[in-house]
C-alpha cells in the first residue's frame, strides 16, 4: 500500500524533496502537506486561471461586437476554466491539508468546511 501511495505521489507531480508531500492515505484517499510541492504547483494553476479571467472579461465586455466571431472558442475555454475551479474546490475540502492562524494541521473535510463557512461570516 506504501508503494502505492509513493506511485500515485509521483504520478500527480508530487515529490518528497525533502518534505513529507504526502501526509495520509487510507484505501483511495490522499492528503497533501500544507508546504508540499503539489499544493503550491497546484496555487500556481490557480492564479494562471484567475489572471486569464481578469483579463478575458473585461475584453470581452469592452469589445463586445468583435468577439462574437469567437464565441464558441469563449464558450469552450469557459467551460474549461469553470471545471477548473470546480477541481479546486473538491482538492481543497478533499485533498489538501490546511494550517489554522493557530498552526494545527486540519486535514477533516468537515473541519475544513466549517473553517471556510467561519472565515466567510467573519466569524474565523
Amino acid at each position: 500500500q506504501q508503494r502505492n501511495a509513493k506511485k500515485f505521489a509521483k504520478m500527480v507531480g508530487a515529490s518528497n524533496g525533502g518534505e513529507n508531500e504526502l501526509v495520509a492515505r487510507s484505501g483511495r484517499r490522499v492528503i497533501y502537506e500544507v508546504d508540499g510541492r503539489f499544493q503550491r504547483n497546484w496555487q500556481w494553476v490557480m492564479l494562471l486561471v484567475l489572471m486569464y479571467n481578469v483579463v478575458a472579461f473585461p475584453i470581452r465586455i469592452a469589445f463586445n461586437e468583435q468577439a462574437s466571431d469567437y464565441k464558441i472558442g469563449n464558450i469552450v475555454i469557459d467551460a474549461i476554466m469553470d471545471a477548473v475551479y470546480i477541481l479546486d474546490v473538491w482538492l481543497r475540502l478533499r485533498r489538501f491539508q490546511f494550517e489554522t492562524s493557530d498552526g494545527v494541521r486540519v486535514s477533516n473535510p468537515n473541519s475544513i468546511a466549517e473553517l471556510y463557512r467561519r472565515s466567510a461570516t467573519g466569524r474565523a
